[in-house]
C-alpha cells in the first residue's frame, strides 16, 4: 500500500513540473516574439526618419546647384552659347558652387562649345548620361549622373539641366562637374549604424553614390533585383524589404524612398540583420538562460521531491549491493588485509592473510602468544597510525610452508567522520617483482660491460688504423698526399676520441660535448703546434650531453672547422687567436662558433660552391644533423652553426 502511494505521489510530482515547465517555455516565447516585432518597427521606423534627413538635405543641395544652372540658362538665353560673356559668367560662378570643378555647356550634337576648363572645348560628349538623357527626355529638367573619371583622371559626377528651344527641341546641355563628396557627405547623416549603408541611385538603376563608399559597386546597375524592380513598378513613396543585399552578400533590412526633388533618384537606407537583432538575441539569450534555469529548477524540485519519497527503499538497496561488492573485492584481492580497532580487536582479515596467519578474529592481538608474524611489525607503526599518519615499509615473512617471501606492507588509519576508529594493514607480496628487478639490473650491468668493452676494442681498432697511415705516410713522398692522409688520420683521431670517452663516461651512450670537445681541440692545437704554430685559444664548451650517432658527426665539424683555422687563418705564427664556443640558445637547439682573427674570407667565397673535401664533408655532416650553417669574412672567418639537441 506503501508502494503504491509512493509511486502515485511521485507521478503527481512529475505531472505538475512538466505543466509548469510548459507553461514557463510558452511565455519566454511568447515575450521573445513580441520584443523581435518591436525591434523590427524600431529599426524600420529609425531608417524612415534617416530617409526623409536625407531627402531634404540632399533636395537642399540640388536647389542651391539648380538656381546656378538657372542663372546660367538665362545668360545663354540671352547671349550666344560660345560667347565671351557667357564663359565669363561660368567662370564667376564656379567657384561660388560647392565642390565644383567645372561647368561646361554642351550643343544639341554633343560637342562641349564653352567650358570653364579650355581643354574640355571640343569634346564629344554625345556617349555620356548627363547628355543622352536630355537628348532622349524632353520633359527632365534636372539630372544628376553616375560617378566617372575624366581624361584628367578626376572623379566628378555631373549635374545637369538642358535648355530647349520654343518648338521643345534641345538647343545645349549645361552641365556643372562636382566631387562626389558633395552627395556622400550629405548622405553620412542618413547612415543607419556601423553596419548600415546609404545607397542612391536612379531610376535608370544606375547607382549614383553608396556609404561606406565603395569605388567598386558605384556606377553598376541594379536592374534586374526583384525589389529595384518591384518598388520602381508599384509606384509606392515608401517600401521595406528583407533581402539578400547584392553589393556584399549580407541580409539585410532595405527601406527604399522615392526622392521628390529631383523625381529620379530613390534612396535605399539599410541595415544589417545581425546590427539589427543584436540586442534582441542578447536579450533573448538572457530569457532563454533565465527560463532553463527556472525549468531546471522546477525539475530539481520535483526530483528531489519525488527521491524524498523512496529515499530509505534506495539506501538500504545500495547499502546492501555496497556490503556485497565490497566483501567481493576484499575476498578476490591478491593481497593480505588485516584491521583492527583503536583496542588492538581485529575486526577482519583477507582469506590470504589467514591462509599465511592464524584465524584470530573478535580478540586482542597478544604478541607472546597469537603466530600472526603479518602483525608483528604493525607496533612500531601503530602509534603514527593513531596520530593519522601512514607508513610503508618492506619486511621478509616466513611462511608456514618453510618459504621466506618479501612483503610491502601499508600500515595507516582507518578514518570516520574525521575521527580515527581503527588501523588497516595491506601486505603485498612483491619477492618476484624484486627478483625480476635483480635480474634486469645484472643484465644491465653486464650489457655496459659489454658495450664499455666494444667502444674499447673500436678505438683500439681505429688508433692502429692511424698508425698504419702514419707509416704509409712516412714512405709517401708526394706533399698533397702526405697531407690528405694527415687530414683523413685527424678525421679517424676525432671518431676514435667519441669512442675513448664513450668508454671513460658513466653513460655509454652518450659523448658530454664539455669534455670532448676541448679535448678534441687540443689534440689539433698540438699537432699543429708541432708546426710552429703560437697564438691563443678561447674555448667555452656547455655541458650538452649528444649521443654517439650525432657526436661523431658534430666532432668532425669541429675538426674540420678547426683544422682549417689552423691551415688558412694562421699564416703569420704569431698574434693568432682562435675562439671556439658551443651553447644552448634555446631548450632544443645549440649553436656552435669557431671564428680567427685572420684575413677573412674573400668577397666571392660560397659555402656552397667549395670543392674541397673539407667543406663538402661539413656541408654534408650539417645537412645529416639537419643543422644551418651562417658565415662571414669581416674582420676574419666566422662560422656559425645551429643545430638541434635533446
Amino acid at each position: 500500500m506503501t508502494s503504491r502511494i509512493s509511486n502515485l505521489a511521485g507521478r503527481s510530482s512529475w505531472l505538475i513540473c512538466f505543466g509548469a515547465v510548459a507553461i514557463l517555455c510558452s511565455l519566454t516565447l511568447w515575450s521573445a516574439w513580441s520584443d523581435y516585432l518591436t525591434t523590427l518597427r524600431e529599426a524600420q521606423t529609425k531608417r524612415d526618419a534617416l530617409a526623409r534627413v536625407a531627402e531634404s538635405n540632399l533636395a537642399s543641395s540640388f536647389t542651391i546647384v539648380e538656381r546656378f544652372l538657372g542663372q546660367i540658362a538665362d545668360e545663354c538665353d540671352a547671349s550666344p552659347l560660345d560667347s565671351p560673356a557667357i564663359l565669363q559668367r561660368i567662370r564667376f560662378l564656379l567657384p561660388l558652387i560647392p565642390d565644383a570643378i567645372s561647368i561646361v555647356i554642351v550643343d544639341k550634337s554633343g560637342v562641349i562649345i564653352s567650358a570653364t576648363d579650355p581643354n574640355a572645348l571640343g569634346v564629344n560628349v554625345d556617349t555620356r548620361s548627363y547628355y543622352d538623357h536630355h537628348a532622349q527626355n524632353s520633359g527632365s529638367r534636372l539630372y544628376i549622373s553616375e560617378p566617372f573619371d575624366t581624361a584628367t583622371k578626376k572623379r566628378v559626377m555631373v549635374i545637369s539641366r538642358a535648355l530647349r528651344g520654343p518648338d521643345d527641341s534641345l538647343r545645349a546641355v549645361i552641365g556643372i562637374a562636382i566631387r562626389p563628396e558633395f552627395v556622400t557627405n550629405t548622405l553620412l547623416a542618413a547612415l543607419p549604424g556601423p553596419n548600415g549603408s546609404v545607397v542612391l541611385f536612379g531610376k535608370d538603376y544606375i547607382i549614383r553614390s553608396r556609404i561606406p563608399e565603395d569605388s567598386n559597386s558605384t556606377g553598376k546597375s541594379l536592374k534586374g533585383f526583384p525589389i529595384t524592380e518591384g518598388f520602381l513598378a508599384s509606384g509606392e513613396h515608401v517600401a521595406h524589404y528583407r533581402v539578400k543585399a547584392t553589393l556584399d552578400g549580407e541580409e539585410r533590412f532595405v527601406t527604399l524612398r522615392q526622392m521628390n526633388a529631383p523625381d529620379s533618384l530613390i534612396l535605399a537606407l539599410s541595415d544589417s540583420t545581425d546590427a539589427v537583432l543584436t540586442g534582441w538575441a542578447s536579450k533573448s539569450v538572457v530569457l532563454g538562460l533565465l527560463t532553463l534555469s527556472g525549468a531546471a529548477l522546477i525539475v530539481l524540485l520535483a526530483y528531489s521531491s519525488n527521491r524524498s519519497i523512496s529515499a530509505a527503499a534506495r539506501a538500504d538497496a545500495a547499502l546492501s549491493q555496497r556490503d556485497i561488492l565490497l566483501g567481493s573485492v576484499l575476498k578476490n584481492l591478491p593481497v593480505k588485509v588485516c584491521a583492527h580497532d583503536i583496542n588492538g580487536t581485529v575486526i577482519y582479515q583477507s582469506p590470504t592473510c589467514k591462509s599465511i596467519t592464524e584465524e584470530i578474529l573478535d580478540h586482542p592481538i597478544n604478541q607472546d602468544t597469537d603466530q600472526a608474524t603479518t602483525l608483528q611489525n604493525w607496533t612500531q607503526y601503530r602509534a603514527k597510525a593513531l596520530f593519522g599518519k601512514s607508513t610503508t615499509t618492506q619486511h621478509r615473512l616466513y611462511l608456514p610452508n618453510g618459504e621466506y617471501r618479501l612483503f610491502e606492507s601499508y600500515i595507516g588509519p582507518i578514518v570516520d567522520n574525521n575521527n580515527i576508529i581503527g588501523i588497516l594493514g595491506v601486505d603485498i607480496d612483491v619477492t618476484d617483482y624484486k627478483n625480476i628487478e635483480s635480474q634486469l639490473l645484472h643484465a644491465l650491468s653486464e650489457k655496459e660491460v659489454m658495450l664499455k668493452e666494444i667502444h674499447h676494442r673500436v678505438k683500439n681498432n681505429l688508433q692502429i688504423i692511424m698508425s698504419l697511415i702514419s707509416l704509409q705516410n712516412y714512405t709517401c713522398t708526394d706533399d698533397k698526399a702526405s697531407n690528405t692522409l694527415l687530414q683523413t688520420c685527424e678525421r679517424i683521431r676525432t671518431i676514435a676520441l667519441v669512442h675513448e670517452h664513450l668508454y671513460k663516461s658513466n653513460s655509454v651512450g652518450f659523448v658530454d660535448t664539455a669534455e670532448y670537445i676541448p679535448n678534441l681541440i687540443n689534440k689539433i692545437s698540438i699537432a699543429f703546434g708541432r708546426d710552429g704554430f703560437t697564438g691563443s685559444m678561447d674555448i667555452k664548451i656547455q655541458n650538452i650531453m649528444m649521443n654517439i650517432d650525432r657526436a661523431i658527426p658534430f666532432g668532425l665539424i669541429v675538426n674540420e672547422l678547426t683544422m682549417n683555422a689552423f691551415k688558412h687563418a694562421f699564416k703569420n705564427p704569431e698574434d693568432n687567436h682562435l675562439s671556439i664556443t658551443f651553447h644552448r640558445i634555446e631548450s632544443r637547439l645549440a649553436e656552435l662558433i669557431v671564428s680567427d682573427n685572420g684575413p677573412g674570407l674573400p668577397e666571392s667565397y660560397d659555402f656552397e660552391s667549395e670543392s674541397t673535401l673539407g667543406m663538402r664533408l661539413v656541408s654534408s655532416l650539417i645537412q645529416q644533423l639537419k643543422g644551418t650553417l651562417y658565415y662571414s669574412g669581416e674582420h676574419g672567418a666566422q662560422f656559425r652553426i645551429v643545430v638541434p639537441v635533446q
